[in-house]
């Protein structure tokens, strides 16, 4: 190709100048009298691309790059603005054919190699996305862009724990990344470490103290704490600063209406109806709430105008489809309300491998085995202050916590993720094969963390319960670090358990619970867990079944009492009257007695339950049926 004549390569100096200077108009202009003069001269069609690109003007893009290929077909650069307008116009198979097309002509250049892999994240194949983003990684280590990007790639791929590494790193390098703080504090949250994710959020908002999304995460890491009131403040703080905001609203309505204060929440999510702004966490309020105040017809408008838009994102689309899945069920419109489950159910992509779980339950029962633990150290620390509450989710955990919590010597400290964290603390060889070597010192310095926690939650309190119902898992230590401590088992008829988990929406954590077949899998690996914890474990586990406790609540009650070593106190029997917040999902029912509507609910649903049937197999009755 020759050289530019000279009035060409100064105009294309001048638009480079204006272009660096944000005059994109000068630039434009400019180039586009070189290209119409020099058709061949690539490097000006490339630049006039990006000058489109920084303008919104993504069909010129594709124009421009399009004439650069055909004089140079293997420009890598032109495949890459190319491929970056497909991306901006929703042409997504274009747009990652040619990221692939450039990567492989410049295989040396990171900015490349991240695009190519943000855009196999988005094509949903997030294994090729993570190759990628290794290599783009591995080209520019200090990238917090890079950094970012396979954090989210992780995440997709349910490696939580590398994906917090790499998002701290990406706020390290780049302390202004709003994003990168709001994904890691998010994440945080979502993976069952709430108190956490507040510090985190706090430590953000010194980088950015105006930032209305850090100021969301952080009342909703609060809500997930049961800090009800700290949560409306961040709400009120956001609302300062962004004032109307249909996320701050919504927000603050769903802490009024936690807060059993659904007039208030009422109110603002009318207030939001009646501007036209209303967002789907509005929706989702007014759906909670409908039934109160006789107006479910306008609560489900609402979202089905909401769906109709096209707006929402996909975790919302999920909050909105569970629902209305739980108001057609009250409503008692069942295949309406499993439609919306199962719709919601769908939209959520999080990696699940059955696999992992019966290996970690291979590995618990191997190294756990009466045996091992002969030979295994003991704790010296006799404390009777914990209690630990365990099960599956929705067995009746909280129903248990909140009746014992209402006792005056009995603190109900909730969810804590202490044990779990102990977990990760111990010697680096694998858990649990490390057992076996771990010393009565270590053992006592691990009751004494945990204790220690317990007395900042909660000085005074005789008993406290720890209602974390995975802990499950983690009885074998918990039996030899603590072996003063108790254990209360939550027992539920297995299909209700399991339907009531697919009607739920869970953290990360709960990666089975979207699938009835996966959620019929776990169970049994459950169940196996526990059968073993109860043939080797010399702690003391008392089985509470929720049937029974619904049906006789006061003999049950005196019986989890007892077990806890406490004299009886009957505003046990009160437990809905309780001003305790509780933050899992079981708020609304606990504010209510014992009801019996929930026993044998799946009948409802029967014709719908045949993977969960099938996964169960002889594990479908075995909790109603007393085994």
């Amino acid at each position: 190709m020759e050289r530019p004549a000279p009035t060409i390569q100064r105009k294309r100096q001048q638009a480079l100048r204006a272009y660096h200077a944000n005059d994109l108009g000068t630039a434009r202009q400019l180039l586009e009298q070189v290209c119409a003069s020099a058709p061949d001269d690539c490097g000006s069609w490339l630049l006039l691309s990006a000058v489109y690109g920084q303008g919104g003007n993504f069909a010129g893009v594709i124009d421009c790059c399009n004439r650069v290929l055909a004089v140079e077909p293997h420009n890598g650069h032109a495949f890459h603005y190319l491929a970056g307008a497909h991306a901006a116009l929703g042409h997504q198979p274009e747009a990652l054919e040619a990221y692939q097309r450039a990567a492989a002509l410049v295989p040396d250049d990171p900015v490349i190699r991240h695009n190519v892999g943000m855009a196999l994240c988005r094509a949903g194949l997030p294994a090729e996305a993570e190759t990628q983003l290794r290599d783009a990684l591995r080209l520019a280590p200090n990238s917090a862009e890079v950094h970012y990007g396979l954090a989210g790639v992780l995440t997709a791929l349910a490696r939580y724990d590398e994906a917090k590494v790499h998002y701290q790193r990406a706020t390290v390098l780049d302390p202004q990344m709003l994003d990168a703080h709001c994904q890691l504090g998010d994440l945080l949250a979502n993976t069952g470490m709430p108190a956490e994710a507040v510090e985190y959020y706090r430590k953000a908002l010194g980088y950015h103290p105006s930032a209305v999304e850090l100021y969301y995460g952080l009342a909703n890491a609060l809500r997930y704490l049961g800090r009800l009131d700290e949560a409306l403040r961040c709400y009120e703080e956001a609302l300062r600063i962004r004032p109307d905001d249909p996320r701050g609203l919504s927000g603050a309505a769903d802490i009024y209406e936690r807060r059993d204060e659904p007039e208030e929440a009422l109110r603002l999510v009318r207030s939001m109806v009646a501007r036209g702004t209303a967002d789907g966490g509005g929706a989702d309020v007014y759906l909670r709430i409908c039934r109160r105040y006789h107006c479910c017809d306008e609560a489900i408008a609402l979202a089905e105008r909401l769906f109709a838009r096209g707006t929402l994102n996909e975790g919302m689309k999920r909050t909105l489809h569970h629902g209305l899945g739980k108001l057609y069920d009250k409503l008692g419109r069942y295949d309406e309300a499993f439609r919306h489950f199962e719709q919601g159910n769908a939209l959520t992509h999080v990696a699940y491998d059955g696999a992992v779980y019966t290996d970690q339950v291979d590995s618990l029962i191997a190294a756990f085995c009466r045996e091992a633990m002969a030979n295994m150290a003991r704790g010296s620390n006799l404390s009777q202050r914990p209690v630990f509450i365990v099960g599956m989710p929705r067995s009746g955990t909280s129903l248990v916590e909140q009746i014992l919590a209402s006792h005056p010597m009995v603190f109900g400290a909730g969810e804590l993720n202490l044990i779990p964290s102990l977990v990760r603390s111990l010697p680096a060889t694998l858990y649990p094969q490390c057992m076996e070597s771990v010393t009565q010192e270590t053992l006592d310095r691990l009751a004494t963390q945990y204790l220690g926690r317990l007395r900042e939650i909660n000085p005074d309190a005789d008993r406290v319960t720890d209602k974390m119902p995975g802990n499950f898992f983690h009885l074998g230590l918990i039996a030899i670090m603590l072996p003063g401590a108790r254990v209360i088992h939550c027992m539920r008829d297995s299909l209700d358990t399991c339907l009531s988990i697919y009607f739920q929406v869970f953290n990360y954590s709960h990666s089975y619970a979207t699938d009835l077949a996966h959620i019929g899998a776990y169970y049994k690996e459950y169940r196996r867990m526990m059968a073993h914890w109860q043939s080797v474990l010399d702690v003391p586990i008392f089985d509470v079944r929720y049937e029974e406790l619904v049906a006789d609540q006061e003999r049950v009650s005196r019986e989890l009492v007892a077990f806890c070593g406490l004299e009886w106190d009957a505003r046990c029997l009160q437990f809905h009257t309780s001003e305790r917040v509780v933050a899992t999902a079981s708020f609304d029912q606990v504010r209510k007695p014992v009801y019996r509507s929930s026993v044998r609910r799946w009948k409802n649903y029967e014709r719908h339950l045949g993977p969960l049937l099938e996964a169960l197999g002889d594990t479908a009755r075995e909790v109603s049926e007393g085994v």
